[in-house]
């Protein structure tokens, strides 16, 4: 009898402390109302961008934004500027090479051990949707953003062209730790 009280509440213990786990396990997301990316939130970043037609590339990890300064939408712009970008504990750093004349930046991604999304700080202003989508398509911490759909493009060594509105995206070269594109900013001639 002894035995089998002993059995029951080691048993017990187990349970608890299994559920313990799962209770702490368990991550908050914000409502879709109040999602970075995904909603109407006044408080979000992405905000400042409604009005641009462009890309830039986004840290998930920090939630900042490396803009490429090649956009129509910034007309004053004008030589070349480097913007750098660091997720800190040791995750991505996001270089940017502007030539505002010749509407152009070259984006340097420097890989780090910990250059991938961050679930619970990605909770602390994303809807679990997005959050969820950004683990399962992206490798890395940062990618591509399109500012006016707010569509994520995720960084791939192995992509090495892509469009986007009136803009161009070139892999110029990967490595073990570093990712590097060239942004075009070309619109379509019109005839």
């Amino acid at each position: 009898m002894i035995k089998r009280g002993i059995v029951m509440l080691a048993a017990l213990g187990i349970i608890g402390c299994g559920v313990v786990a799962l209770a702490q396990s368990h991550t908050i997301y914000r409502s879709q109302e109040e999602c970075f990316l995904c909603g109407d939130s006044s408080n979000s970043i992405l905000n400042l961008y409604d009005e641009v037609d462009g890309i830039g590339v986004l840290c998930f990890n920090n939630f900042m934004v490396s803009t490429l300064g090649v956009c129509k939408e910034e007309p004053g712009r004008s030589g070349s500027t480097t913007t750098i970008n660091s997720s800190g504990d040791s995750g991505s750093i996001i270089k940017v090479d502007t030539n505002a004349n010749r509407r152009f930046a070259e984006v340097d991604i420097s890989l780090r051990e910990n250059s991938c999304p961050d679930e619970k700080r990605m909770s602390e202003v994303m809807c679990k949707s997005c959050a969820e989508s950004i683990l399962q398509n992206n490798k890395y911490d940062v990618a591509f953003i399109d500012y006016k759909t707010r569509e994520i493009i995720p960084v791939d060594e192995t992509m090495h062209i892509f469009y986007r509105g009136d803009y161009v995206v070139y892999g110029v070269s990967s490595s073990e730790d570093s990712i590097k594109y060239l942004v075009f900013y070309a619109p379509e001639q019109s005839s």
